[in-house]
């Protein structure tokens, strides 16, 4: 198991308050593997909110081919850090 970078990690952190806070999901298993349809029930429109706020909160525009490759909220994290050096 790799440690996980620093710069990860944070964003993981922040990505999970999102969902606490606006969405009220509480992640119970390993972040980077809860499927955003599956685990956390996240359907289109709370997906697109999803991302105004993740936007919002790291000051980033994420491209639409980003998008559609997010499956997971380690996918989602894994994108954000590609902008966000």
């Amino acid at each position: 198991m790799h440690p996980v970078q620093p710069l990860k990690r944070e964003i993981a952190h922040r990505i999970e308050r999102i969902f606490k806070s606006h969405f009220l999901i509480n992640i119970r298993k390993p972040i980077a593997k809860a499927n955003l349809v599956r685990d956390m029930q996240i359907n289109p429109m709370e997906f697109l909110e999803m991302i105004f706020y993740v936007e919002n909160e790291f000051n980033i525009e994420l491209q639409d081919h980003d998008l559609q490759q997010i499956q997971t909220v380690g996918d989602l994290v894994q994108c954000v850090e590609r902008y966000a050096k």
